[in-house]
């Protein structure tokens, strides 16, 4: 439900379902919590609750007899750090996710993909202003999210490759971030990708300024 809701921008139908103060200590909710109201434009509890989740420890996430949460849950403590443009934490962020960039996230059991880390990863470089790295992370994504076909992670590299060029400011940038933007509309507008096709019009928009 809650990738659902994510890509069709209705996260705050499942936001109470999220902010309960009843899960156990394996639980992987404070850690994607924050993410989800950071999706839901909601960026200030978001940044509360990422500071919650920081405070719990990154070594308290749940993981040690699941790989699978424990990397999803780095992905999305990584989107959102970057995401909420925290210098200060994406440094340690980063050191964790790089080493595991080729790493797909996903649920414990297989059955909601969210994509490769590397689009965590390169958004964590974007934050850091390691515009070489982001773009490697970037390309690695784009190749493994074409050559298996997810098109929702596709989509969601696009928007945050865009991004990155769009942050680096270089004239030459210009022809490939356009066609980022549009590749990656194309994809939200076929697949009903909400989310993603708002933060690529509001993209496309400051880039036309």
């Amino acid at each position: 439900m809650l990738a659902l809701r994510r890509e069709q921008d209705r996260l705050a139908e499942i936001l109470p379902l999220m902010q309960r103060d009843d899960y156990g200590a394996a639980d992987i909710v404070p850690w994607t919590l924050p993410l989800a109201l950071l999706d839901a434009d909601r960026v200030d509890d978001a940044r509360r609750a990422f500071a919650r989740a920081w405070d719990l420890g990154l070594d308290a996430m749940p993981g040690e007899n699941s790989r699978n949460r424990g990397l999803m849950v780095l992905g999305a403590m990584s989107l959102t750090c970057a995401g909420l443009g925290d210098v200060a934490r994406a440094g340690e962020l980063y050191a964790r996710i790089a080493p595991r960039a080729g790493a797909w996230a996903m649920t414990s059991f297989g059955n909601v993909c969210f994509g490769l880390l590397a689009n965590g990863a390169g958004a964590l470089a974007t934050t850091l202003g390691r515009w070489d790295d982001a773009r490697a992370h970037f390309e690695q994504a784009l190749a493994e999210h074409e050559r298996t076909g997810h098109v929702v992670a596709l989509a969601r590299t696009c928007q945050l490759y865009a991004t990155m060029l769009h942050a680096r400011g270089r004239r030459p940038d210009r022809a490939p971030l356009r066609a980022l933007i549009e590749r990656g509309r194309a994809l939200a507008a076929t697949h009903d990708l909400v989310r993603v096709a708002r933060t690529l019009a509001r993209l496309e928009d400051r880039t036309s300024r």
